[in-house]
């Protein structure tokens, strides 16, 4: 659905962070038998959920996430980052949080087996073919498209951190992801 999150893209941000032990997290999704993956989404619609409650604009049907996922197809693919998308339903509508985690999960698998039948290659395939030229325009072209009709609100990341907890020797406390500025999504 169009919301606020989907209108003109500009200067103004506001960020909010929150700090949870990834244990917890496992903890709920072992307890419903979900991935990790669902129990961060699900987070993500209850607050999303709550900001449009707020305002009093909670949209009937459900607010759809945009997820980038790694995606490698071919192991001896020299590219390091290799990153397809899936869209996800938060499931905004439901109320019940339990009920609300077990339809995203539900959704979750469905999104995903979709992903895998279309494949990383097929845009970067496209993007190949048409070049860069007739890529900006399409660009343009949809971002004017999803001020009237979105394809999704938000875009979710859950991004494992690194693999080892020190930066140029120094030991990583924290780290707080923030992904790109894309028009007409919040």
């Amino acid at each position: 659905p169009r919301t606020v999150l989907n209108g003109r893209t500009t200067a103004e941000r506001t960020l909010a962070l929150a700090r949870l032990e990834l244990d917890d997290v496992k903890k709920v999704a072992r307890h419903f038998g979900v991935k990790v993956n669902d129990v961060a989404m699900a987070l993500v619609a209850r607050q999303a959920r709550q900001f449009f409650l707020d305002r009093g604009e909670l949209p009937k049907r459900t607010l759809v996430a945009l997820v980038p996922v790694g995606a490698h197809e071919d192991p001896d693919c020299q590219a390091r980052n290799q990153v397809s998308g899936i869209f996800a339903k938060l499931q905004t509508q439901i109320a019940d949080p339990v009920e609300r985690l077990r339809s995203i999960a539900e959704a979750s698998v469905i999104a995903k087996d979709h992903s895998t039948a279309l494949g990383v290659t097929l845009l970067n395939g496209w993007g190949e073919v048409i070049g860069p030229m007739p890529l900006g325009v399409a660009k343009r072209v949809y971002g004017r498209l999803t001020q009237i009709r979105p394809m999704y609100n938000i875009v979710v990341s859950n991004v494992p951190g690194p693999p080892t907890p020190y930066f140029l020797g120094a030991k990583v406390s924290s780290l707080y992801m923030f992904g790109p500025v894309m028009i007409g999504v919040g």
